[in-house]
């Protein structure tokens, strides 16, 4: 099961395109999937979640939290659309593009991946790709 909601007061996203995007992830990295929430927000809620859970008092893109993975995934993925409008330019991005690579950035890291190393970075961002370019 895949929950979206949107708690931005002005950007909207498709919450069926989210919604696919975590199946694909899952279908692909050969995962079941118990609930997984996305929550779309701003960068008020975010800072705040942001130094709450790793004690970071700044915005942040995206953000992932793993409650179970024994039976499957449960988690939640929380991604800061005022962070996503501003960084999309940068990686010559639209503003829908960019929010699907955060989306499939947290979903990466609910199935294991890590992005604390350069090496790592490196493989998160070639499975980003893969994602991105096969799921539309």
């Amino acid at each position: 099961m895949v929950e979206v909601r949107t708690l931005h007061r002005a950007m909207r996203v498709p919450h069926v395109d989210v919604a696919r995007l975590v199946h694909a992830v899952a279908r692909g990295e050969g995962v079941a999937l118990v609930a997984v929430a996305v929550v779309l927000l701003g960068d008020r809620r975010m800072r705040q979640l942001n130094t709450q859970h790793l004690r970071h008092p700044w915005t942040t893109d995206v953000l992932s939290f793993l409650y179970e993975q024994r039976s499957g995934i449960d988690g939640e993925i929380v991604v800061n659309l005022d962070q996503a409008r501003r960084q999309a330019p940068r990686f010559g991005a639209t503003f829908r593009e960019e929010v699907r690579r955060l989306v499939i950035h947290g979903m990466l890291h609910l199935t294991g991946y890590d992005d604390r190393t350069a090496t790592e970075r490196v493989r998160m961002r070639r499975m980003e790709e893969r994602y991105l370019s096969t799921s539309h």
